[in-house]
């Protein structure tokens, strides 16, 4: 699968969550979607912002050696943001990520004009 979609009439625009969008979130610095993800299961907050300022390959390793293999992606679906435990079923977990997404929207214009044009095509889909 391509990393990137054809929108509009040439315009190659960024799709895939390891696409590097380098971002801010509550102090902490994003390389990309798939980082940030990634990074949410580190419940150490000074590891978990390392993990989320690298690319999702090293962030996956810090990961893995902040938790150890037998922790990671527990049934119990906890994650974690800056030390605090949320579950990813909750409220709070959405509206985290809403935030991002808003960060992201504001922050980028490739990720912005990606993300209103496939709401405009859903849009026009459904009519």
């Amino acid at each position: 699968m391509s990393k990137t979609q054809l929108i509009g009439k040439d315009a190659m625009v960024p799709l895939h969550p390891c696409f590097p969008v380098t971002t801010k979130l509550d102090g902490v610095t994003i390389h990309s979607v798939a980082s940030f993800l990634i990074a949410l299961t580190i419940e150490d907050a000074p590891a978990q912002a390392l993990a989320c300022s690298q690319i999702p390959e090293t962030a996956s390793k810090l990961a893995s050696r902040a938790l150890g293999v037998v922790n990671r992606g527990s049934s119990n679906g906890k994650i974690y943001w800056k030390g605090e435990a949320i579950s990813r079923s909750s409220q709070q977990y959405d509206n985290l990520l809403d935030r991002l997404f808003i960060k992201l929207l504001e922050s980028n214009q490739l990720i912005k004009h990606a993300l209103l044009n496939t709401a405009e095509k859903k849009s026009n889909a459904s009519s």
